[in-house]
């Protein structure tokens, strides 16, 4: 997206009736991109104000003026003013324009670190580049749109964008551009379909240090430190050679920079070398004028500082005082507080609390907004640990947690979804604090707002989180006056199916096939934060599925009070209670929800507490035996941020290994699958099947001396045509787990006609919330209910889980 590598004639609205002096002035300013930026900004300026004697300013000159300033870092405000005037004036029957337009006001989110909303932006300006034919724009914004997914860490999502990047490319090979995108989006995939000797003798110079890069990204990957390093410096002698723009050696530089710096134990001189680039590269900064850039420079040389000495240490401190300086001239609160926030780490790192301390009070000085406040609030709190000051810390992360709490309530409807990991961090590091201090109560309480926040439903629990108001209890009066549906969301490949039984019994399914798999869509827990909290918006925009999703929902939310999910495979990662309905209310406006998802886990239990639990426990089995997403669900538990967990899986799940491991836990998931045939018992009434076929008995539990998790739930699918006459299944298994009456059953299918599974599912939930009823005899009473149903209904896929009431 940079205005250098654009074409420049399709960049914009240019209209016939665009005055021709303002846009020779515009052709001079492009020239200047990459080398001389506030210049180029300049004649922008000066060419919109030509455009402008003849009556209104020329959209296409005020977008590539947006698309420097974004470079040289006006400040947002002013920057967003122009974007959002060019896309008032943008005309419905010009796409191409909307599409350049909306991919700079994605640049402009995403330096906001609004990443989900960038994302939604660059999306809709791949389909308008699309609509317009502008091919070539397509995939080079589908390029730009991987490049802020991997700035956020989502990997994911980066693949998947440059893979489609390659498929568009493909199918237009015979495209003149083509072949040049071909082999930059192979290098950057990293993916060695096109060879390594063919990328560097390719005749244009980009495509020569593209692919250098990309080797050397992918040997430093493997670990070759020196293989790695020769590839870098290939890449900057051929950028050297060929004239390079000036962004790009800037980057490159500080990549190297950075490699060098981390790599510093195997290579001679490590950080010295380091230093040299990062020092290149601020030099290169200043020259082109962007305070971005210099930012970003002095941020890697200011982490640099501790690890150099003497003459070249007292070199970067001055030039990272003096781009401080610069800065702090310059209308950009938030380039300055970045360079600040790297000063304090440095200091930190030599334990020089005192000097950091006062550079703390310049960053709490800038801060206007909450997300500062938080930002300069951690900052305070890291240097009175150093200090060795744990109140003077707890101090400084509750002003963090009251501007926590301002961002959540700012944000959207789905917008707390965004901010699960300052809360894991601000509480970790609060009862981290507390503990010092030996102060129990203080310990707890933060413990509990972090559990809080992660069983919560909607933004108003996540506000009373941050609160420390008990959510348990909350839910639990919510829940026991409520009228329960129950909508199962079953995952079979290219086909969706969702079953939904409402308060008066009544069930109804619905298919709907996808010309995508579901899972390809819904990638499980992949991505940052943002990228989940999309998700929302993403299906229901999704044609078919969508519109099904909507319809099923907007039939859930009749006459019930509360709606059970149960989600199978990748559908559980779905942000439930963001889900979009029909009125523009979320699902969460209109009812409270808990989500059953594939792990087994009620989040949202009427002792919800008891759920939030520290350790976890997963085992399952792999694709080797030919039911993948039951070994994913496995990693799903153990992948969760907030829990510290450990994973069993394929040759690792062994009877006896399991059984030594049930103690040491909180909770544990015991994942497994079989096929079931008129002629077989894979899994059978009293067992279930682990690695290389061995089976894990009910008996074994319950006469084992080895202690249990408090809390265990088993997700068992059932795949193929039950048996007639089978009713023992499921069953004898849960006689090991009851333990005394300890344990309790949700049983849950997705099926053809799930009804009488439903009712049980919901009878039984019904009188688990019931006082009087304790929960071994409600897990009875639904397996008497089962068992006396008759031979269960062909093609049911039946998922039972197993937990603590």
């Amino acid at each position: 997206m940079d205005a250098a590598n654009k074409d420049f004639d399709g960049a914009g609205a240019r209209s016939d009736a665009s005055d021709q002096e303002a846009w020779d002035v515009a052709i001079e300013a492009n020239e200047l991109v990459g080398t001389d930026l506030p210049g180029a900004l300049a004649l922008f300026d000066r060419a919109i104000k030509l455009s402008a004697r003849s009556g209104a300013a020329d959209p296409g000159l005020q977008q590539l003026w947006a698309e420097v300033a974004i470079e040289v870092g006006v400040p947002d405000a002013q920057t967003r003013q122009v974007i959002d005037s060019v896309i008032a004036t943008t005309p419905d029957d010009d796409p191409g324009a909307m599409a350049y337009a909306l991919g700079t006001l994605a640049r402009l989110e995403h330096r906001a670190h609004n990443s989900c909303q960038a994302q939604t932006l660059m999306t809709r300006a791949v389909a308008l580049h699309a609509t317009a034919g502008q091919l070539e724009s397509m995939v080079s914004t589908l390029a730009f749109q991987a490049s802020m997914a991997m700035t956020d860490g989502d990997r994911n999502t980066q693949v998947e964008l440059l893979t489609r990047a390659l498929a568009t490319t493909d199918h237009h090979s015979d495209e003149p551009w083509a072949d040049g995108w071909r082999q930059q989006l192979n290098a950057t995939l990293h993916e060695q379909r096109t060879p390594w000797d063919e990328l560097t003798a390719a005749t244009a110079p980009t495509i020569r240090s593209d692919a250098a890069l990309a080797r050397a990204r992918h040997l430093s990957s493997l670990g070759d430190v020196g293989g790695a390093q020769a590839a870098y410096r290939f890449a900057l002698l051929a950028m050297e050679r060929d004239g390079a723009v000036t962004a790009s050696r800037w980057r490159v530089l500080l990549e190297v920079g950075r490699f060098l710096s981390e790599n510093a134990d195997v290579i001679e001189g490590g950080h010295e070398l380091a230093a040299a680039k990062m020092l290149e590269a601020l030099e290169l900064a200043r020259r082109s004028g962007s305070n971005d850039w210099q930012t970003d420079a002095a941020v890697d040389l200011a982490a640099l500082a501790p690890s150099v000495s003497g003459a070249l240490r007292g070199r970067i401190d001055a030039e990272v005082e003096e781009t401080t300086r610069h800065l702090s001239q310059q209308d950009r609160p938030d380039t300055h507080a970045a360079l600040l926030g790297a000063r304090i780490l440095g200091l930190l790192t030599e334990g020089r609390a005192d000097e950091a301390r006062l550079l703390v009070v310049d960053l709490t000085k800038l801060a206007a907004t909450p997300i500062d406040r938080m930002t300069a609030a951690n900052y305070r709190a890291a240097v009175e640990s150093v200090a060795e000051d744990p109140r003077g810390a707890l101090l400084a992360l509750e002003d963090c947690r009251a501007a926590l709490r301002d961002m959540v309530a700012d944000a959207d409807a789905d917008g707390w979804t965004l901010r699960f990991d300052q809360v894991q961090t601000l509480t970790e590091g609060a009862a981290n604090q507390a503990t010092l201090l030996n102060d129990g109560d203080v310990t707890r309480r933060w413990i509990e707002i972090g559990k809080a926040y992660a069983t919560g439903i909607g933004k108003a629990d996540a506000l009373d989180a941050l609160d420390g108001i008990d959510l348990s209890r909350q839910l639990a009066e919510r829940l026991g006056t409520d009228q329960a549906s129950m909508m199962t969301c079953t995952d079979l490949g290219h086909r969706l199916i969702v079953t939904l039984t409402d308060p008066s019994g009544r069930c109804r399914s619905h298919r709907v096939e996808t010309p995508t798999p579901i899972n390809s869509l819904i990638p499980q827990l992949a991505g940052t934060a943002a990228a989940i909290a999309a998700r929302a918006q993403l299906f229901a925009s999704l044609e078919t599925v969508g519109a099904l999703l909507g319809e099923i929902l907007t039939e859930a939310v009749s006459g019930a009070s509360h709606l059970y999910v149960i989600a199978d495979g990748s559908m559980w990662s779905l942000p439930w209670a963001a889900l979009p309905l029909a009125d523009g209310r979320m699902l969460s406006d209109a009812l409270s929800v808990s989500l059953v998802p594939s792990i087994g886990w009620l989040v949202s239990s009427p002792r919800g507490s008891d759920l939030a639990v520290d350790t976890a426990l997963a085992i399952g089995v792999g694709e080797e035996q030919g039911f993948g997403p039951l070994a994913a669900s496995a990693v799903e538990v153990a992948d969760l941020g907030w829990l510290r967990s450990t994973l069993l899986i394929d040759d690792a799940a062994k009877p006896h290994v399991v059984l030594d491991a049930l103690g040491d836990h909180d909770v544990a998931y015991l994942i497994a699958h079989g096929e079931v045939s008129d002629n077989a018992d894979v899994l059978a009434a009293a067992s279930i099947e682990l690695a290389g076929k061995a089976r894990l008995d009910g008996r074994m539990l319950a006469s084992t001396a080895h202690p249990v998790a408090r809390t265990m739930m088993l997700n068992a699918c059932y795949s193929g045509v039950m048996p007639r006459g089978r009713t023992d299944l499921p069953g004898g298994f849960w006689t090991g787990l009851l333990r005394g009456g300890a344990m309790s059953a949700c049983i849950t299918t997705a099926a053809v006609d799930p009804t009488p599974a439903h009712a049980i599912a919901l009878g039984y939930l019904a009188q688990l919330r019931d006082p009087t009823i304790g929960p071994g005899a409600a897990l009875r009473s639904a397996q008497l209910e089962l068992r006396e149903s008759g031979a269960p209904p062909e093609d049911w896929a039946c998922h039972t889980l197993v937990g603590v009431a």
